[in-house]
């Protein structure tokens, strides 16, 4: 019997195990993603359930200010997840993960891909800000998944289309160009796999890289045979332009010689070029006024200072960027187009450190000065270079106080101040707060809010203070540090000190006479877009008085990219806010700022978890108009 009912067993099991074999086969692929989709919601719901443990320490409204729409505040205290899911490679190409600044796996949301690449191309990413260039740079290096395509295929391997596997990092390279980061995108290229780098792709790359700010890397390759069609008349052409500006004056001879020769349409270049070296200067280059520059010829026109500084009058920093990359000019005007690369975040502050001591061994000794004496009002490098070196050989506490103090003035009125911060951020540690030093507090302060040193920012800034409310009450300018503290630190009321109330502050701020009223406007702004309660009465006195005219930038305002802006907020697509947001900050008049633009950019930012960036960007501003 028990024979009988183990060959049942194993006869039902035969016939059941045919049947699934015999049963349609499943899509792989839509399990897979059944299987992320599950994932990917338990991801969330954990995101949700930390959250709540986790809340925002900043200051929020008053919550009687609130009752009547406490949905609004949930969602304004809950930023999106910032998180890296791994997936394989896709056509995004992403390399920084979360962890090191990456904006995260599901940046894009429910982005299609028509629209992100509509708006990559077509944003203002051109930045004066070194946070928006920061910003820009980790959007474009993230690790993320790809937007959505319109007609989504489930095999993202398919070799076919080359220009479809590459469209986001031809623009993604050529905005990195635009920037000036030649770094990130050389770390972006070498991520790209082996077998994708052939031919095509490294003049896709070349040509991707076509920005002003890029004129080293062109001349570079070109002069290195590196480029491709280096026999092409355009490539010749240009490598004729790359030696003029490098001062090879034979080489750019023969080259016109045989130039002229080869290519009956290139004579009027080469006539062009031939006056400009017999007569270099501006008007034999801009020959027909009502038409921009030609590449080639802005390239030519490096090779006199001068002239290069009218041609690239619009855009110092490209001129900066060519100046120092190709090293071209005097060692001083290298040096000082590095001082403003590291203002903006293009380079590191150690490439200054070693550019400054290299100054100093090879300046004359007549130049040198062992005392702040000699300095008076004037501001040049070399004064700059020597109150530097003063400050790393100075032994007495109050003289390196005395030195810093007065290089930060410097360096602020060059427009190299951060430069000079973060240039001078290992030299602060020696100095403690002191009565002696009482001086020095509000400079070592602000010195330290810039510098992310906020712990030390209030250890000096606290300093014999008791009572910080009467003190600002007294002391404008600590009432001002009060307010930059702030802007920049989420958990300033959570200190054992009694802090003044943000309102408090403002009214004090309000009732000086000589506080500039862009100055509190703009902090008004800034502080309501980091979600601080802004009392009614202050906000009035300003639309009263008709402080804010947007006579003039009314009809210029964008409002179908901010329509976007508020769909992109709702669909928590946190790349394209960001992308619209840097469209909206670096399109910002700084002279005559549009507040809503200020309000709306900023407070996208820091909705949607980008807090960091939205208080250093405010800082900035804030800054800019000097505190």
């Amino acid at each position: 019997m028990v024979r009988i009912n183990v060959l049942f067993v194993l006869i039902y099991f035969f016939i059941c195990k045919d049947i699934l074999a015999n049963d349609n086969p499943k899509n792989i692929i839509i399990i897979e993603d059944s299987l992320e989709i599950e994932k990917n919601d338990k991801f969330l719901k954990e995101e949700e359930k930390q959250l709540k443990f986790n809340r925002n320490k900043d200051t929020l409204q008053d919550e009687s200010t609130n009752n009547d729409n406490p949905a609004k505040d949930i969602q304004r205290i809950s930023p999106i997840i910032i998180d890296d899911i791994p997936k394989e490679f896709n056509d995004w190409y992403g390399i920084l993960p979360s962890q090191k600044g990456g904006l995260g796996w599901l940046m894009w949301g429910n982005t299609k891909s028509e629209w992100a690449l509509s708006l990559i191309k077509n944003v203002n990413f051109k930045s004066q800000s070194r946070t928006l260039f920061k910003l820009t740079s980790n959007l474009m290096l993230s690790r993320a998944q790809e937007p959505i395509e319109k007609n989504h295929t489930l095999n993202i391997k398919n070799t076919d289309s080359e220009i479809k596997k590459f469209k986001y990092l031809k623009e993604k390279v050529r905005v990195l160009s635009s920037l000036g980061n030649t770094e990130a995108i050389d770390e972006l290229i070498e991520n790209i796999p082996l077998e994708l780098k052939n031919e095509n792709f490294y003049n896709l790359v070349f040509n991707a890289r076509q920005a002003d700010i890029d004129i080293a890397y062109t001349c570079n390759k070109i002069l290195n045979s590196q480029a491709d069609l280096k026999n092409s008349i355009a490539v010749r052409k240009t490598s004729i332009a790359c030696n003029i500006a490098m001062k090879k004056s034979s080489q750019a001879q023969l080259a016109l010689d045989l130039l002229e020769n080869d290519s009956k349409e290139s004579i009027p270049y080469v006539e062009k070029v031939r006056l400009f070296l017999d007569n270099p200067s501006f008007s034999s280059l801009n020959t027909l006024e009502d038409q921009p520059l030609s590449k080639n010829f802005k390239i030519i026109s490096l090779s006199n200072y001068n002239v290069a500084k009218k041609v690239f009058s619009e855009d110092a920093v490209a001129l900066d960027k060519i100046i120092y990359d190709m090293k071209l000019f005097s060692k001083e005007d290298q040096v000082k187009a590095l001082e403003k690369l590291v203002e903006l975040g293009v380079y590191d502050y150690s490439l200054l450190e070693s550019a400054y001591l290299e100054y100093f061994n090879n300046l004359d000794t007549s130049l040198k000065f062992n005392s702040s004496l000699k300095v008076g009002g004037e501001n040049s490098l070399d004064i700059r270079v020597n109150l530097y070196n003063l400050i790393k050989n100075s032994t007495s506490e109050t003289d390196k106080a005395k030195f810093l103090n007065l290089l930060w003035k410097k360096a602020n009125d060059a427009e190299v101040g951060h430069a000079i911060y973060y240039l001078t951020k290992d030299d602060l540690s020696s100095l403690k707060p002191k009565q002696e030093l009482s001086w020095f507090i509000y400079p070592m302060t602000k010195a330290l809010i810039i510098l992310d040193e906020l712990d030390e920012a209030k250890m000096w800034l606290f300093f014999m203070s008791a009572d910080l409310k009467n003190r600002a009450t007294l002391d404008i300018n600590f009432c001002k540090m009060l307010i930059l503290l702030h802007l920049v630190d989420a958990d300033l009321n959570d200190l054992e000190y009694e802090m003044p109330d943000i309102n408090f502050l403002l009214n004090r701020l309000n009732d000086n006479l000589e506080t500039d009223q862009k100055l509190l406007f703009s902090l008004m702004t800034a502080l309501k877009s980091l979600n601080y309660y802004v009392e009614p009465n202050l906000w009035e006195k300003f639309y009263v008085q008709d402080y804010i005219n947007f006579s003039g930038d009314i009809h210029k305002f964008n409002g179908n990219i901010n329509l976007m802006l508020n769909e992109a907020i709702k669909n928590r697509n946190l790349a394209e806010v960001v992308i619209i947001t840097l469209n909206n900050l670096n399109s910002l008049n700084k002279s005559n700022l549009n507040y809503y633009l200020l309000y709306k950019s900023v407070g996208a930012l820091y909705e949607l978890g980008l807090r960091k960036y939205a208080r250093s960007y405010v800082l900035e501003l804030i800054l800019d108009i000097r505190i």
